[in-house]
């Protein structure tokens, strides 16, 4: 008997990056949406402090703050994320006073075009002006052939943008914060060859960022063009270092024919879960993947378990 599939439509560059880092985290998080099962206690930290920035920036908005700013204070958002942890909400609190003295005074001279803001967009969308290789035509025709026998939508990609920001000479660019400093999460090298220069995430970012439009019909981002990668450099003492990457112009004009592929892939992986073609512990995993900069996969205690089959229905209990 087969899985049973949510329908939605939309997803994130996070989910699609997923397919290609290994199906069977795939399977496990959005699939069988078991819980993640390391805890992460550097990505809590960067969730607090994500917290902090969206507040402070917020106000800065040419409309005003959005709803969410008026429901909780930051204080009471604060302590619904980091609940069970005041360690780790100080900790987030001095290392944002320590950001604010450094920064504040000249991000006040830029314009905050959104904060913390979702946006989707549909493929005819999103491709409307890419050139159509075969490749893109090959697997747009796929997906479109899975949604019809599933009975659901055409997947709509979607991105969260920390902030979007536009300087004094017009540029437009993403503020991307990277709070882990230590083991993981090291960006030691900054050039045009560093590893986010050609990572697919940032580009897919980028990618869907430059094809929002507004209701009028007119670009709502014309001139993004790179990354602002805002990191904690060091914890002790706290140190921060901001540095500009552009992409690589070479991998970004590949993007659409990886998004595509990706969302081929994300099409038969859910078709084959309806269909119960794999076995209780799902497909092959990508061992390479089940350790990163950041650490452990989420769910490395089950594909390095000698009981998968018993773990998997213990974890789905949990959010049963």
């Amino acid at each position: 008997m087969g899985a049973s599939v949510d329908t939605r439509s939309k997803l994130g560059s996070t989910e699609l990056a997923e397919i290609s880092t290994c199906e069977r985290l795939y399977y496990f998080k959005h699939i069988l949406k078991l819980p993640a099962l390391i805890e992460r206690l550097g990505a809590l930290l960067g969730s607090l402090l994500h917290i902090c920035t969206r507040y402070w920036y917020a106000q800065f908005l040419p409309n005003g703050p959005p709803p969410w700013w008026y429901v909780r204070t930051l204080e009471e958002e604060l302590h619904r994320v980091g609940v069970g942890h005041p360690d780790l909400i100080l900790r987030a609190e001095i290392i944002f006073a320590h950001y604010l003295a450094q920064y504040a005074e000249e991000d006040r001279a830029w314009k905050v075009l959104a904060v913390e803001e979702e946006f989707e967009i549909d493929l005819d969308t999103l491709f409307e002006g890419v050139p159509l290789t075969k490749l893109i035509e090959r697997d747009y025709t796929r997906i479109v052939q899975l949604c019809q026998e599933a009975d659901e939508p055409l997947p709509k990609p979607s991105k969260r943008s920390d902030l979007m920001l536009e300087r004094s000479d017009g540029v437009q660019f993403e503020l991307d914060f990277k709070s882990t400093a230590g083991q993981y999460g090291k960006l030691p090298i900054w050039s045009s060859t560093n590893e986010w220069a050609i990572a697919w995430q940032p580009m897919q970012y980028l990618f869907i960022g430059r094809r929002l439009r507004k209701p009028d019909g007119t670009f709502r981002f014309p001139r993004l063009r790179s990354f602002l990668v805002q990191r904690l450099k060091t914890s002790e003492p706290i140190r921060f270092d901001r540095n500009e990457i552009e992409m690589c112009d070479a991998a970004y004009n590949e993007t659409p024919v990886i998004t595509m592929r990706q969302l081929r892939k994300r099409a038969e992986l859910r078709a084959d879960a309806r269909a119960g073609m794999f076995d209780r512990d799902g497909p092959v995993g990508s061992y390479w993947a089940c350790e990163n900069r950041y650490g452990k996969c989420d769910y490395y205690p089950i594909c390095h378990s000698n009981d998968r089959v018993g773990m998997i229905e213990r974890a789905r209990e949990k959010v049963r």
